[in-house]
């Protein structure tokens, strides 16, 4: 992914042609035409994207830069450069929209037009958001409209998430009024932290058992993805038992093992929630991105994780059927990241459970009249048949259903562990685990790759 660095030494030196082949993210966004400023709607999608990145931590916005889908990452790759002449960009107009609709005013923000090379009567719309002070945000969307017979305001807040510029729903709003939208995450993490240990009243019972549906229930629910399709995993324990200083937040505390989750690529399909994590009654640490991800690890040992069987992480759309394909890639090696997440969590036992319980679930696969439904291919990304039809037999067999499979601890590993799980997905959909990609053989036994997935651009 382009760094906030290397964007300003490609647009301060023209090298554009580095930019193909790279991928949209947290400091870029693409644009393959000028924006339409003709009505006050179109006017916000500028000041949304501006402000995202003066709420965040700064980038680029560059018109005239064509992306496309990829496969092997969930942001979009530049795929073209289309420069135009400067007459078609008019930085003023730009900053007459920012200036009446963007508060507080953002400081140094850059708008002009630069051309592709030294001479060139072509160039690009170069939008430049330097990082910008704590003590000026959050920078705010917000117009009065006046009518003749009444006056309208528009407000909203938008921050750069991934490689998507999103404005923060209603109810997320405000909530963060309510609370304060520069309250110190740390000290209320403390503060819960104290509350939970206080819970005196609080029973342990070593010999319940955990109710793994409910708790994947909970955590879509908290997510808000349990009306669309989504996907979800689980390790767990098949005793209970407790994890010492579980609410603890120094530097090695266990959810700073959740804030800073594993990775293999830059932009490869994570489990990172840009969200703080909070504690929830008591008994666990949960961070949610809405309508996106979930992650949440309860104090006996249980770690959940979902996320949008949609477009936005898991599937992408079969252009020649209206049916989603599931993308292996980000299938295997979100799946991977999670059993890599779990060796770290094994640490923090005093004493390690002697089997795990390893579960997948799918929800909402198939559309409400079952005209359409969610399969996972055959064939491997960037492979003869992984863009071709519909393949019937191997959609998802449930609209909703639940599978696991149980593993030694002292065998755990997370190329076995994500493997066990993926044999069991790939099973689920009516495959055979030869389909399966980025498999290796390590002492006798398959397990899934990471130095392939690790290949991958």
């Amino acid at each position: 992914m382009l760094t906030y660095e290397r964007l300003l030494d490609i647009t301060s030196n023209t090298k554009w042609d580095e930019l193909i082949g790279e991928l949209e993210g947290e400091s870029l966004d693409c644009k393959s035409q000028t924006y339409d400023l003709s009505d006050d709607k179109k006017k916000s999608e500028l000041v949304k994207d501006v402000s995202s990145f003066a709420n965040a931590k700064g980038g680029f916005i560059l018109i005239g830069i064509a992306t496309q889908k990829s496969q092997a990452n969930y942001s979009d790759e530049i795929h073209k450069l289309r420069p135009f002449e400067a007459k078609h960009f008019d930085p003023n107009q730009y900053f007459n929209v920012l200036n009446a609709w963007m508060y507080p005013k953002a400081e140094n923000i850059k708008i002009e037009w630069v051309p592709k090379e030294s001479g060139s009567d072509r160039g690009f719309g170069v939008i430049h958001i330097p990082p910008q002070s704590d003590e000026k945000k959050p920078f705010l969307i917000a117009k009065t409209l006046l009518g003749e017979k009444r006056t309208e305001i528009l407000f909203g807040y938008s921050e750069r998430r991934r490689d998507i510029s999103e404005p923060t729903l209603l109810v997320e709003l405000h909530q963060r009024l309510r609370d304060g939208i520069n309250f110190n995450s740390e000290i209320r993490s403390r503060f819960d932290a104290i509350e939970a240990q206080l819970k005196t009243h609080r029973i342990q019972d070593d010999n319940k058992t955990i109710d793994i549906n409910s708790r994947t229930h909970e955590a879509i629910m908290s997510a808000g993805l349990i009306d669309s399709s989504y996907f979800a995993l689980a390790i767990y324990p098949d005793q209970q038992q407790e994890i010492q200083d579980f609410f603890c937040t120094q530097q090695d505390s266990i959810v700073n093992k959740l804030r800073i989750s594993p990775k293999l690529r830059p932009d490869g399909f994570g489990l990172a929630i840009y969200d703080s994590f909070k504690i929830v009654e008591g008994q666990s640490w949960r961070g949610v991105n809405t309508k996106y991800k979930v992650l949440e690890l309860y104090e006996d040992g249980c770690l959940i994780f979902g996320a949008t069987a949609g477009e936005d992480f898991l599937c992408w759309a079969n252009k020649s059927t209206e049916h989603q394909r599931i993308n292996p890639v980000a299938l295997i090696e979100s799946t991977f990241l999670f059993c890599l997440l779990y060796k770290d969590i094994l640490s923090y036992f005093s004493t390690p459970p002697p089997k795990l319980n390893l579960h997948f679930e799918f929800g909402q696969m198939f559309s409400a009249d079952q005209a359409s439904k969610i399969y996972l291919p055959r064939n491997p990304p960037g492979t003869i048949g992984f863009d071709g039809y519909w393949a019937s037999d191997s959609t998802a067999p449930k609209d909703h259903d639940a599978k696991e499979v149980q593993i030694s601890t002292m065998d755990f590993t997370p190329g076995l562990a994500a493997y066990k799980l993926i044999e069991k997905i790939y099973l689920w959909f009516g495959l055979s685990p030869d389909n399966i990609p980025f498999t290796d053989f390590h002492d006798g036994k398959q397990v899934i790759s990471d130095n392939k997935i690790k290949m991958l651009r």
